[in-house]
């Protein structure tokens, strides 16, 4: 390896380890944009694994947090998955953890923070979105199977309710 070549080497170690510092000096802030805070751990993640373990403790203040930290848990995930999707394809953990933070929610807080879900999952390709769904299906005791054959009857009872709205509107003359 000639000279340059290995200046050339020492200054983009170097360079990686002032980003590096930099992400670290990120995590630290108080009240961190979720988002940003999100992507930051997660490439943090992508260089050491040991950042999982701050991954969930940032899952689990979500979590615990009052209804709007609660639905500033969905824009965190919409940064974490942007730089690491990887980290809900291995193992169940995040699948639990995601879940535990939806179904935390009351019904209007979850309308109010889908959006932010439906980006933070446009991330992952058709076949990781079948591999996720699996695994939450599975967390509910159920098959994927199961789970497509329940949101036929949801398609079901939603034409229903639709029939039925029209029935009475047309009753009422209105």
């Amino acid at each position: 390896m000639s000279i340059p070549t290995m200046q050339m080497n020492v200054l983009r170690y170097a360079e990686y380890g002032n980003l590096f510092d930099t992400f670290r000096t990120m995590i630290e802030k108080e009240n961190p944009e979720p988002s940003l805070y999100g992507a930051v751990l997660g490439l943090l993640y992508g260089s050491n694994n040991s950042y999982k373990e701050d991954i969930k403790d940032a899952l689990n203040s979500y979590l615990t947090g009052s209804e709007e930290i609660k639905k500033q848990g969905a824009v965190f995930l919409r940064g974490l998955f942007s730089t690491a999707r990887d980290i809900v394809l291995v193992g169940n953990e995040f699948i639990i953890i995601t879940d535990r933070l939806i179904s935390g929610l009351q019904i209007e807080d979850f309308m109010d923070i889908l959006p932010e879900l439906r980006l933070a999952f446009s991330y992952f390709t058709p076949s990781e979105i079948d591999m996720i769904a699996e695994k939450a299906a599975k967390l509910y005791g159920k098959s994927k199977e199961d789970m497509k054959k329940s949101l036929d009857i949801y398609k079901y009872l939603y034409a229903e309710g639709i029939r039925l709205e029209s029935d009475i509107l047309r009753g009422m003359d209105i």
